[in-house]
Order: structure tokens, then sequence, then C-alpha cells
């Protein structure tokens, strides 16, 4: 559970920037084919990115308390795991998966109905798409491959016509699956509102592709007009393309403004600099400083032992540490060469003099011990100050 917060506040984050940009940059411009495609790339990288576990740089935790959360949030790698036990933490999470359940089968209850609306009227089929003549109040409307047409409007009148020529925009773009994906991330992330909007917007702009492929070669004003006369308060199924129940005003809006758009070109490109912008700041690691002053000072003073050893690697060894062979064979060159002042010596049972440990040969060595003071005291009644090393050699 502790990952899901984490994931989810970055999805927030992420959606929000995006939409933001849509709302300010894009929205209510004739971008309308780039748009429908910004709008199903913002679910995408809203719901992938925060999957991504890249760190390009780190930053030290501030004290500002909101900052700390904030950095917190865009560095936490979802990987942390908490108590398995049960706790009250665990009951609003799992209220919020309950919600997103019942909504995600109230959206399957829609698509199921429509699919009985199929089985309860007649079928005809107009270029390889499905056309059921009906009599529902919320025809005409398109989902997925087919057509639900209400019998009280003439298909081959001029109004018909360019209703046909709408809903075929929305089959052959296949703007259902956009309303689908659309309409399951609103549902299943409903605790984040941009997810809600997106999915609205990107409604309206199908309907704005729709409508400019109704009107090419059309008179737009008459297609307006018949806008006008057929809206019925607004009632329509969420999941389907209707043609007389989605918001008009906007549609108008669109219809009437001028495809001619100022920095349109700049407005579009400036989304990547957004992408790397976003992917950047999710890069960041948030280390805590009084850890990396631990870390620096450990560092420091394993250098320091390290530097000790190398000078005397003899020090490494703890008294009463018998090494093996490797060991033995470079502890003897160097106590051979310059045999440690602060130890007694002594071969074959006899205390020896440096001067006679430096006459011994690697060769000869069979074995060595390093044995601390106490212990040399108990063994040889003598000790040094680090103690005494043995040697046992070849007679």
């Amino acid at each position: 559970m502790d990952a899901v917060i984490p994931y989810l506040l970055k999805s927030f984050l992420i959606s929000g920037a995006f939409t933001i940009y849509y709302w300010l940059v894009l929205r209510n411009r004739k971008f309308n084919h780039y748009n429908r495609f910004y709008l199903l790339f913002t679910i995408a990288a809203s719901l992938g990115i925060p999957f991504i576990n890249f760190r390009l740089y780190s930053v030290k935790q501030p004290h500002n308390n909101l900052a700390t959360i904030v950095l917190k949030v865009i560095g936490a790698t979802g990987t942390e795991t908490g108590d398995s036990g049960f706790s009250w933490e665990y009951i609003l999470p799992a209220a919020a998966f309950l919600i997103s359940f019942i909504l995600v089968i109230l959206l399957l209850a829609q698509i199921k109905k429509v699919n009985l609306i199929k089985r309860k009227y007649p079928c005809i089929s107009i270029n390889g798409v499905d056309v059921f003549l009906t009599d529902l109040d919320e025809a005409p409307f398109s989902f997925g491959n087919n057509l639900f047409w209400n019998k009280s409007v003439d298909m081959h009148s001029e109004e018909g016509r360019l209703i046909v020529e709408h809903e075929m925009a929305h089959i052959l773009g296949k703007h259902t699956y956009d309303t689908l994906i659309s309409q399951f991330a609103a549902r299943i992330f409903w605790m984040n509102p941009f997810f809600t909007i997106i999915q609205k917007e990107l409604s309206l702009v199908q309907e704005f592709i729709a409508d400019e492929k109704a009107i090419k070669g059309n008179d737009p004003v008459m297609f307006a007009r018949m806008l006008l006369q057929s809206h019925n308060e607004g009632r329509y199924l969420e999941i389907e393309h209707s043609f007389f129940h989605s918001p008009i005003k906007r549609r108008l809006f669109m219809i009437s403004i001028s495809p001619e758009i100022s920095y349109s070109f700049l407005r579009k490109i400036c989304t990547l600099p957004l992408v790397l912008i976003i992917l950047l700041i999710f890069s960041i690691s948030v280390s805590n400083a009084q850890t990396d002053s631990t870390k620096n000072t450990d560092s420091s003073q394993q250098k320091k032992i390290e530097a000790e050893r190398k000078a005397n690697p003899f020090n490494q060894f703890e008294p009463g540490y018998a090494p093996d062979a490797e060991e033995i064979k470079k502890l003897c060159i160097q106590i051979v060469t310059n045999p440690p002042t602060n130890r007694i010596y002594f071969v074959n049972g006899e205390q020896v003099p440096i001067s006679k440990v430096k006459q011994l040969k690697y060769e000869a060595i069979t074995d060595m011990q390093l044995l601390p003071p106490e212990d040399a005291l108990k063994k040889f009644s003598v000790t040094g100050e680090k103690g005494v090393i043995v040697f046992l050699t070849k007679k």
C-alpha cells in the first residue's frame, strides 16, 4: 500500500501538468486530431511515467516541510514496504478501490446495455457498418462499428445525410476505443479529477472531428441550425457518440472559428519540452543531509583505516587470528623486511631477537600465529606491547 499512494500522487502531478498546458495552449483551437492524440498521450504518460525508475541527480532534503513532502513524492521509487499487519490506514485505500470497482461495473453495464439494444432491433449493413433501426430517443448514436438510427429521421434527407456523415466519422475514426480508454481511466482513478477533465475534453474533441468531417463540402450555417433545432436537454449515454446530445455551445463555436491559429506549430512542438521537463523532475532522488554527513564521516574513517593497513598490513589481523597460506606469505615478507618492534618473536618455541627474524625465509616457515598479550603471558610468561608472534619452521 505504501507504493500505491506515491504512484497516485505522481500520476496526479503529471496529469495536472499536461492538462494545464492543454487548457492554456491547445483547448478551443482547431488542432482536433493533434488534441485527440495529446489527450490520449496524457493518460498514457500519467499512468506510465510513475513506473519508470531512474535517477539522474540527487538533491538534499530541504528544511521546508512542504518542499520535503513534494520532493519525497517525486523521488519515491514505489518499492517501499511497511508493516503487513492490519492498520486503519488501509480502510481509506480499500474504500477508494471499492468505489473504483463499482464505477467500472456500471461502465460495463452500459456496454452490456448497448449489446442488448443490438439484439432487440433489426439490422442492415451500409458500407460495412451495422445500422440498427430503433425507436430510441437517444438515437442516432454510434458505438464501435455500429450505428443506432432513429426510424423517425429520414436517412436520405439533407439532415439525415449530415448525421450519417457525422456518425461515420466516429466509426471510421475508431473513437469508441478512445472513449473506453478515457472512461476506464476516469473511473478507476476517480480520485484524480484531471482524468475526468481529460475524458470530457476527449469526448468533445471527437465531436469536433466528426463535425468537421460532416460540414466538409456542406453549408456550416445549415449544420449549425440543425444542431440548435435538434438539441434536447443533453440526454445521452456516456459511452456512445450521440449526434444530438453533446454540448452544443462549444461545437457551434468550433464550427465558426477560423482554422488559422497564431503560433500553431510552436503550440504543438512545446509539448516535447514539457515531457522532457516532467521526466527530469521525476528523475530527482532526495537524500537526507544528516545521512550524507554520516556517510562522509564513515567514508573518511574508512579511508584512514585503509591507509594504515597499506602502511602496515600486519595491523589488519586481530590478535589470535591464524592467517592462511597466502596471508602468511605476505606477512612474512613484510616481517622479514621490517619486523614490528612492539612484538616479541618465538621461532620453534624459542624467543629470538629481531635480527634473527630477519634471517627467516618464507619457504622454511610452516605456520605462524598471532597471540595477544594475555595469551602470550600464559604460554611463554612474556608479552610484548602488541603480543607475541610464533613461527614454526622446517627442521
